[in-house]
């Protein structure tokens, strides 16, 4: 019974981390990521290291692309 009970929990306690990993899954969802980032409650407490300087720079990519695009579009409108 008691070996029953363990391999039902192992199983419930996979299918939990599984479905945890799919739906909070940092690395894919660029807007929780930045988030984290930039709450200093949790600044550096979810990446590694050198995960933060490749996280860090995407960003800083993307933000000039967008003020880079949005520089273009105003300059346009004129």
């Amino acid at each position: 019974m008691y070996y029953d009970d363990n391999k039902e929990i192992m199983e419930m306690k996979a299918l939990l981390e599984n479905d945890l990993n799919i739906r909070f899954d940092m690395d894919h969802d660029k807007i929780f990521t930045l988030a984290t980032l930039l709450d200093p409650r949790y600044k550096q407490q979810f990446f590694e290291a050198e995960d933060l300087i490749t996280i860090r720079s995407q960003f800083f990519v993307e933000s000039l692309k967008n003020s880079m695009s949005d520089d273009d579009s105003d300059s346009s409108k004129r």
